[in-house]
């Protein structure tokens, strides 16, 4: 079955930012042409139109159709096309099919996604994966703040699932993330890993900053290297058998793990003491036998 391919057509720039949840594939794997060109898409700035004759004033929601040109339609493998930067929430709450956005995108990609796979083969904006349940997303280039974090005052994160960047990271990666894989390409910026209950989060580069403060358990894996918080406390220097495994699981995905990564020593430190202190920092000692 041919996929459902939208091509941004329109200038968003009168609009502001757009609201797009309503794409999301598994949703849109039972509409017609029609169907799809009709949902509404939000937007923050308010338009003008008619309706039957009467002016709208400052209508805040479009169809999709004033948007995009749709081709396709009754398949859960969706194609983007055009400049996104300024669309959000694309794949929010989706839960199987197959999203792909040929170009970069705006804030929440993946917002609360339970399954099925998003490849943004750009970059990101803030928040990609916020509250994240399940799936896969895979971003090729650069993300902003707060990946795999929570809602607005909520301090429940990621709850499951995996995220992939190949590129660089902002502030706070994993931010209260229950459970899941958060893997990081590049550098990523302070915070990471602040205030963990679980889950995994691998940084191929360097995590910046304050790295696992008020985490109660999980793990961050600094390849890289990072500043150890004064309430971690120095466990061993071990060379972990299942880091063996993730890496090569990284590898394909896309995410370049050097090989002294593969088979070196890591330094284990463990924290916060000021929570639970069942979490762990490890960072690279040195390399292992060729």
């Amino acid at each position: 079955m041919a996929p459902i391919t939208l091509t941004l057509t329109a200038d968003l720039r009168p609009y502001g930012r757009v609201a797009a949840d309503v794409i999301a594939p598994d949703r849109m794997a039972t509409m017609s042409g029609a169907e799809l060109a009709a949902l509404p898409v939000w937007i923050a700035r308010g338009t003008t139109g008619t309706d039957a004759g009467a002016t709208i004033a400052a209508r805040r929601t479009l169809p999709l159709g004033a948007l995009f040109t749709i081709e396709g339609e009754r398949s859960d493998v969706v194609r983007l096309r055009g400049d996104l930067r300024a669309v959000d929430a694309l794949g929010a709450g989706m839960r199987g099919g197959t999203l792909i956005v040929e170009g970069s995108v705006g804030d929440e990609v993946g917002r609360g996604m339970a399954g099925g796979s998003i490849a943004v083969e750009g970059s990101a904006g803030h928040d990609a994966g916020r509250t994240m349940l399940g799936g896969q997303l895979t971003v090729a280039g650069d993300v902003g703040d707060r990946l795999g974090g929570p809602l607005p005052g909520a301090s429940r994160g990621m709850m499951g699932g995996e995220i992939f960047v190949r590129g660089r990271a902002g502030r706070e990666v994993a931010l209260g993330v229950r459970r899941g894989l958060i893997v990081v390409g590049g550098d990523v910026e302070d915070g990471c890993g602040q205030g963990m209950l679980a889950g995994t989060v691998v940084v191929v580069g360097r995590a910046g900053g304050t790295v696992g403060e008020w985490s109660k358990r999980g793990s961050v894996i600094a390849i890289g290297g990072a500043r150890i918080p004064p309430t971690y406390r120095f466990a061993c220097t071990y060379r972990p058998a299942y880091l063996r495994l993730l890496y090569r699981h990284l590898r394909t995905r896309g995410i370049a793990v050097p090989e002294h990564a593969i088979a070196g020593r890591y330094l284990r430190y463990c924290g916060d003491m000021s929570e639970l202190g069942r979490g762990e920092i490890l960072t690279l000692d040195g390399p292992g036998d060729a």
